[in-house]
């Protein structure tokens, strides 16, 4: 499933998974299966953003995608049920906001 939604003129591309998934550049994804791992965009530009959403589980994995995650060279896991993270591309790094 895959929508289109232009939220303070920012065009997002709304994606659900319930396999592993490479993000694209502004997407933001529903995970609805657990022990899944969404990787980071693999040529992001300055400001470009993506969203991870998990359902009842605790362990999906970030995968950084050659980029850091708040500067660290290490990958992120989501072990919080119900989470929302969103990731913002800024200074060569992956930065959660």
């Amino acid at each position: 499933m895959s929508k289109t939604r232009n939220l303070a003129d920012n065009i997002f591309d709304y994606t659900s998974t319930a396999i592993d998934k490479t993000l694209v550049n502004n997407e933001i994804c529903l995970v609805t299966a657990a022990s899944k791992t969404i990787t980071l965009p693999v040529s992001p530009n300055e400001g470009d953003t993506v969203g991870i959403v998990v359902k009842n589980f605790k362990d999906t994995v970030i995968a950084r995608n050659g980029s850091t995650i708040m500067e660290l060279t290490e990958d992120m896991i989501i072990d919080k049920e119900y989470s929302s993270v969103k990731l913002k591309y800024i200074d060569n790094s992956w930065r959660l906001y």
